[in-house]
């Protein structure tokens, strides 16, 4: 038996503030080894974040400097892997979504959700009701460690 899925996507302009070492230590300890870790920015924002991100082992996705771009190209990746995850058989798993804000994340959490996917959101500060209400779970990453 394979085991489940454990995928984490980042809105990196969405986390600002956020080690992703801590990020990635808080997921193994609480939820499982991560199967793949994305982090998402637009290239404007590309010198300022990247290294930290990619230093972590993250593998990061670059989008275009439009409005919204990182969501858009965030969400995208979401629905295709859970597409080709279905096509090759693997079981949903869990996925997790590192952001605070963002009403635009709201519907993918909820088809992820309807296809058997338990989700995650995970921030550095206060996350936005429309995400705690989307997600399964909610956890404020800052409040964690700061108990820690």
């Amino acid at each position: 038996m394979s085991r489940r899925l454990v995928r984490i996507y980042a809105d990196v302009e969405n986390a600002v503030g956020m080690p992703p070492e801590i990020l990635i230590e808080h997921v193994s300890e609480c939820i499982g080894s991560p199967s793949n870790c994305l982090a998402f920015l637009a290239k404007r924002n590309r010198l300022a974040l990247e290294g930290e991100w990619r230093e972590s082992g993250f593998q990061v996705c670059i989008a275009g400097d439009g409005p919204d771009g990182a969501d858009r190209r965030l969400i995208t990746h979401i629905v295709h892997d859970i597409q080709l995850d279905s096509e090759n058989g693997r079981p949903p798993g869990t996925i997790i979504l590192v952001a605070t804000g963002d009403r635009v994340y709201k519907d993918v959490l909820k088809v992820a959700e309807r296809l058997g996917w338990h989700t995650i959101v995970i921030g550095w500060g206060s996350i936005s009701k429309a995400l705690q209400t989307a997600a399964h779970e909610s956890v404020n990453l800052a409040a964690v460690t700061a108990d820690g």
